[in-house]
């Protein structure tokens, strides 16, 4: 019987044939559930019980999901963050999890530079406009020698820093867990959570979302920030109170936003799209031609890897 891999997620295989190829090769039998359908969650469930590994995107893996399990051995993210997925319940189960830094760094930090120059110079409103006939002039911002502020320094944010200094931004970062030798490297400086938010004129978001990160950006944080200033977040959408968020681009504390990420995915019911200082992309970050690929390259040389009864890399559980 050949072993079985659930792919959980909408792109993969969808920009190269090589990390499907690879899963023929091996001999393993590939199944795929819609990771937009309402019901996934019950389709994972009632196919989990034959399934001996899961290659998944955002969709949760929850508990309940791995309890039914009965020959799972690895759930491997089909990216990096892994709070949707229960690692509790699978380090009970002796299920491995693993994800796959490094694959989609580039293409994250390129998407927000975009957001960063997108926002500044107002570039939807001013499509939408020359669309319904209308030609005006806009006031925007500029990048050139403003003051960027980094939420982490991880390989992400990294990436943006070097992009940023193309635009001779001074760049600085919060980072509790960065050492003063790795910004210095990046001609970054390390600064405290207060300084950054009050000073920098693009506040660019790339923390993981944990219970200490939760809403790390609400009411407060936004009133402290510059008038003048936007905020940036391709990293994960329950690091901002989106109705703080919305308050404070109404009401003027900050200029503008750039958000590829939110709290409920898809975006539904919010107050966000009514605004024209933010723009909004669907989570789509990640989502390159060069970086799909590598994803699902890692992704299924994880999985194969654990087939195998061989050790992983990038395990996390």
């Amino acid at each position: 019987m050949p072993q079985k891999v659930l792919i959980a997620t909408r792109s993969f295989g969808s920009s190269s044939p090589k990390p499907m190829q690879m899963l023929k090769d091996a001999g393993v039998e590939v199944l795929r559930v819609d990771a937009n359908s309402p019901s996934v969650h019950d389709d994972i469930l009632k196919l989990v019980p034959d399934i001996n590994a899961i290659i998944v995107g955002l969709v949760p893996i929850t508990g309940k999901i791995i309890e039914h399990s009965t020959n799972l051995k690895i759930i491997t993210m089909y990216g990096v963050g892994v709070n949707h997925i229960d690692l509790e319940a699978a380090r009970k189960k002796g299920v491995i999890v693993t994800n796959c830094p490094g694959s989609n760094d580039q293409a994250v930090a390129d998407l927000t530079m975009g957001l960063m120059l997108t926002v500044a110079r107002n570039i939807p409103q001013i499509d939408r406009d020359i669309r319904e006939g209308y030609w005006k002039k806009y006031l925007g911002g500029e990048l050139w020698q403003k003051k960027l502020g980094l939420v982490g320094l991880g390989n992400i944010a990294k990436g943006v820093a070097h992009r940023a200094k193309g635009f001779d931004m001074q760049v600085s970062a919060y980072d509790p867990y960065a050492s003063a030798e790795t910004a210095g490297a990046l001609g970054v400086s390390l600064i405290s959570f207060e300084e950054l938010i009050t000073e920098s004129d693009f506040v660019s978001l790339h923390a993981p979302l944990t219970e200490e990160t939760k809403d790390m950006f609400g009411g407060e944080q936004f009133k402290s920030m510059k008038p003048s200033s936007y905020l940036i977040n391709t990293a994960r959408g329950g690091l901002v109170d989106e109705q703080a968020l919305y308050v404070a681009l109404s009401n003027g504390e900050i200029a503008g936003a750039g958000l590829d990420v939110f709290v409920e995915e898809p975006l539904k019911n919010s107050k966000l799209v009514e605004l024209k200082n933010v723009v909004l992309t669907a989570h789509t970050g990640t989502h390159t031609k060069e970086s799909i690929e590598r994803m699902g390259v890692m992704a299924v040389e994880n999985v194969l890897r654990v087939l195998r009864n061989e050790m992983p890399a990038n395990r996390i559980v």
